[in-house]
């Protein structure tokens, strides 16, 4: 496929359409493309990281609210460290579109990691000049959220109301729960996923959110809520 059909077809795919030209070609664009080093992405991935960084911290901050500043702050760096960006950037196919000098391409720059996490954060800069941080932050969430690293020693906070939930039935029902994704709305980039939480062949709790496992945790505290006010789990 022709490059600039390619790239036209990953802006769409990546809800962009619309991303000014000039600095999602500059956030592609490898050190190595431009020899005499007047245009490249080096720029763009500096406020790149720092837009993501807020972003996650925003994020973090207001969906585990049990955590410490010290999980925070792993959490955070986990999510903008090198093999995240490069996992991700990899997974929406931001290699396909890299543009880079024919020595880093012989090198095999198409799927260095480092490569990789720079031009992701590039790209995040220019959403972010293109559109704003509100569409910037909407890009981040859809493939970011959900991939922080649980803490050794418990359970993520976002799963507290699924196990609290499961510990509730087990203390009190024979029946285990089960959960389900019954419904994905919202085009690719503004996923919103629903899920319902079934005990005794019954759903007794349904949520919403913009992961699996937010929609799964928002269904079991509807669930352990309507537990605790009908101990038998009857309507």
């Amino acid at each position: 496929m022709e490059y600039q059909k390619l790239l036209h077809k990953k802006t769409e795919e990546w809800g962009i359409k619309g991303i000014r030209h000039d600095l999602l070609e500059t956030a592609l664009m490898h050190p190595s493309y431009d020899y005499e080093g007047k245009r490249n992405n080096q720029r763009l991935e500096f406020l790149g990281d720092a837009v993501l960084g807020l972003i996650i911290g925003e994020y973090l901050f207001s969906e585990y609210p049990k955590w410490q500043e010290g999980e925070l702050t792993q959490n955070r760096s986990y999510l903008a460290k090198e093999p995240t960006l490069a996992r991700v950037a990899k997974e929406i196919g931001l290699d396909e579109v890299l543009l880079l000098g024919k020595g880093e391409e012989k090198d095999g720059g198409r799927n260095r990691p480092s490569t990789l996490a720079d031009a992701m954060e590039a790209l995040i800069a220019a959403i972010y000049l293109s559109f704003g941080l509100e569409r910037a932050e909407k890009f981040v969430l859809h493939y970011f959220a959900g991939l922080e690293k649980p803490r050794d020693d418990q359970e993520e906070v976002i799963c507290d109301y699924k196990t609290e939930l499961q510990e509730y039935v087990q203390r009190c029902h024979s029946e285990n729960v089960r959960y389900e994704i019954v419904e994905e709305s919202g085009p690719p980039h503004l996923r919103v996923f629903t899920a319902v939480v079934r005990y005794d062949g019954r759903v007794i709790g349904k949520g919403s959110g913009k992961t699996k496992k937010a929609a799964e945790k928002n269904a079991a505290k509807e669930g352990l809520a309507f537990l605790k006010e009908d101990p038998h789990g009857k309507k």
